[in-house]
């Protein structure tokens, strides 16, 4: 039994209503009303997933026993707690700022303790202690969040990630509610926390990326004005490194440098250098500023580059060099994906063929299939080819037909120029009329489609789609 939806009732009221009769090159009329939505996207579970639970710190050295400072950092009230909850390795946070919304910034803190003292190092690599489950996915500018909390009335900086889990990020956008229990149920306490047993995506961590070594030239109090070439830079090494290369191959006679207009010392961070080309001609030197856009650094498998990269200064005055630095991100959720909407689109509007008496001249498939209603709106038209759709049954007005669950064909019908003559040929292969929606695509799964039947005499192309919020 053929079903017919109320839905799909209305709908296809409104497109009979709304048929163009602008006639395409298959000779097939479309809807004017091209989509209606069948299904809004169904969302993911928003869920709050705990990090590390690390122990804070305080800055300062003020009043902190001498054997227990490290750099600026007093590490007293962490090596006590430590020693209470016999611990033997933990991570303390040193906060720097914090946000408008409780969020807490710093750095971490790796500390070891150990019957002969204690030592500590800064987190290599920025590597952060949250596993998100495989299932989940990382929310826009949603990331690694660090709040402040109390465990055992000690003062701890929670590491936590809000992520959608089981299907695509909500539309609304943040600030993001999270749903049901945490992940995992309950916040680890004060130490080490391992991965955990379920799949887990890598943890994130940021190593630095450091690009090659490279000559610079800057600001140099005292340099000769013969070696002021360009942009008040020294150009002295240059020229002395040029003259090298040119005893020995002549042929050689320009030389790279780089630059900056910032007077250099070791440990100065640049946000940008030039680059310059010093070059022997037959009146003596000349530099010139060439094109740099940056050049492209090296990143580890898996991991995007963030941020600007820094060049740092190291060497001497004469002998300075410099090398990019940037923080590459690696590990942690993917994105989450768009949320997918189902739509369906209609296309053409197709001649029919039904089954009943009628003459012999209009069987053009044989059987009962009558072609007379084609035939005649070919020749009101003026067509003498287009697609038609052939109903095996009487199909009442509304009727949806599925491909694959119902019994429907495509021919296309050609005629002479005087329409003496009709010819039709079922194909497997026909044009649609679908317009082409940025973004949407068919279902992983095959895509429905199929026909509606109109009061006009004419079977409406349709087929869903996902398409992205």
């Amino acid at each position: 039994m053929q079903r017919i939806s109320l839905t799909r009732a209305l709908v296809f009221f409104a497109i009979t209503i709304g048929i163009i009769i602008g006639i395409s090159d298959t000779g097939s009329a479309f809807a004017q009303n091209r989509s209606r939505l069948v299904r809004p996207p169904e969302y993911g579970q928003i869920r709050h997933v705990h990090g590390q639970t690390l122990i804070a710190l305080k800055p300062g050295t003020a009043q902190c026993p001498r054997d227990l400072v490290w750099e600026t950092t007093c590490l007293s009230t962490a090596i006590e707690q430590m020693r209470q909850l016999r611990l033997s390795r933990a991570s303390g946070f040193l906060p720097s700022s914090e946000t408008y919304d409780g969020a807490v910034r710093g750095e971490i803190v790796d500390i070891v303790l150990e019957a002969s003292g204690w030592s500590a190092q800064w987190r290599l690599e920025g590597a952060i202690g949250v596993y998100v489950p495989k299932q989940c996915a990382a929310l826009p500018g949603e990331g690694i969040r660090y709040t402040r909390g109390y465990e055992d009335r000690i003062d701890v900086i929670r590491e936590s990630q809000i992520v959608v889990c089981n299907g695509p990020a909500p539309s609304k956008g943040a600030p993001w509610i999270p749903q049901g229990e945490t992940i995992p149920a309950r916040a680890p306490l004060i130490g080490p926390a391992g991965p955990p047993a379920w799949p887990i995506w890598p943890a994130a961590h940021y190593p630095i990326v450091e690009g090659p070594r490279l000559d610079i030239i800057g600001i140099e109090p005292g340099c000769p004005t013969q070696w002021l070439l360009k942009d008040g830079l020294c150009f002295r090494r240059p020229a002395e490194m040029l003259a090298a290369q040119i005893a020995a191959n002549p042929k050689m006679t320009a030389i790279t440098i780089f630059g900056s207009a910032q007077s250099l010392a070791a440990g100065t961070q640049l946000k940008a250098i030039e680059k310059y080309e010093l070059k022997q001609k037959k009146k003596g030197l000349s530099a010139s500023r060439k094109y740099f856009s940056g050049y492209e650094m090296p990143t580890p498998p898996d991991c995007t580059l963030s941020g600007e990269p820094e060049y740092l200064v190291e060497g001497e005055t004469g002998k300075f060099q410099v090398h990019a630095v940037q923080t590459a991100a690696c590990g942690g959720p993917p994105p989450a994906p768009k949320g997918l909407s189902v739509v369906e689109f209609y296309g053409y509007a197709y001649p029919v063929a039904r089954p009943g008496n009628c003459d012999p001249a209009d069987r053009l498939v044989g059987g009962n299939l009558c072609f007379g209603a084609v035939k005649s709106y070919m020749q009101s038209r003026g067509i003498d080819r287009l697609q038609a759709v052939l109903l095996y049954e009487n199909n009442r007005v509304g009727t949806v037909l599925e491909h694959g669950k119902h019994k429907y064909d495509f021919a296309l019908v050609t005629t002479n120029p005087e329409y003496t003559e009709f010819k039709a040929d079922r194909r497997a292969s026909y044009s649609t009329g679908l317009q082409s929606d940025s973004g949407c695509r068919s279902p992983a799964s095959a895509a429905p489609r199929g026909v509606i039947v109109q009061g006009d005499g004419t079977a409406l192309y349709w087929e869903w789609k996902e398409c992205p919020e």
